[in-house]
């Protein structure tokens, strides 16, 4: 939480309108650690402190579902490559691609989060 106060602080506000100023009630004294460490990690995925949590802004819409997704369309594109590799003419098996094209993923390609 020390490397990403303002995404906090946003959050806070943001989910939290009731007490808006809940991180400077933490950072006064007024509001246990426990207060709020439990509202902070009951934020919901969207929240931007989520989102640097797990890695940066960019990933926070790439959940589970997302993932899954795009496993899924790289192993029907596998499959339809390895039909086409099975039934191609041996003439024209050189204008085959090597491989599939994979779903483009909001970190680093030598990353593996996966």
């Amino acid at each position: 939480m020390s490397h990403y106060p303002e995404d906090v602080e946003a959050d806070l506000a943001r989910y939290y309108p009731r007490d808006a100023d809940q991180f400077e009630a933490f950072c006064r004294g007024d509001m246990t650690i426990r207060r709020l460490h439990v509202l902070v990690s009951r934020l919901p995925k969207g929240s931007a402190t989520y989102a640097v949590r797990a890695g940066g802004r960019d990933r926070a819409d790439w959940d589970e579902l997302v993932e899954l997704t795009a496993k899924a369309v790289e192993a029907q594109r596998e499959a339809n490559l390895l039909y086409q590799q099975a039934n191609v003419d041996d003439k024209k098996r050189h204008t085959l691609p090597k491989d599939i094209e994979r779903v483009p993923r909001p970190w680093p390609d030598d990353e593996d989060d996966t």
